[in-house]
């Protein structure tokens, strides 16, 4: 029993650690995302941000600026669809809500 216990506790360990790496890794490809985007590289941009969700499909940052990243492409089904996952994630993303419905707007335009 108790041999079950310390392993327990060494794979509760374990699993914080990667945590820790794991976050580290999502916001370095966050930021790198964030610095393609702004410099027009969309398309790198968002293999960035499909990298950190790979790692955190619960990043709802990171699907919000997807979907900024895809409505500068002029996708904007898909960007209306990384909007709707960024507000299914955290429903008080007010920045995602106003971004999905500036680009249903645009939609709407067409």
């Amino acid at each position: 029993m108790k041999d079950d216990q310390n392993l327990e506790q060494k794979l509760e360990g374990i699993v914080e650690q990667i945590k820790v790496d794991v976050s580290e890794k999502e916001k370095d490809l966050f930021e790198k995302a964030k610095k393609l985007y702004f410099e027009g590289n969309y398309g790198e941009s968002i293999e960035c941000y499909d990298k950190a969700i790979e790692i955190n499909p619960e990043y709802s940052s990171a699907w919000n600026n997807k979907g900024n990243a895809l409505d500068e492409q002029g996708k904007l089904e898909r960007a209306i669809e990384c909007y709707d996952k960024a507000i299914e994630i955290n429903p008080e993303f007010d920045i995602a809500k106003n971004n999905r419905r500036i680009v249903l707007g645009e939609l709407n335009e067409k």
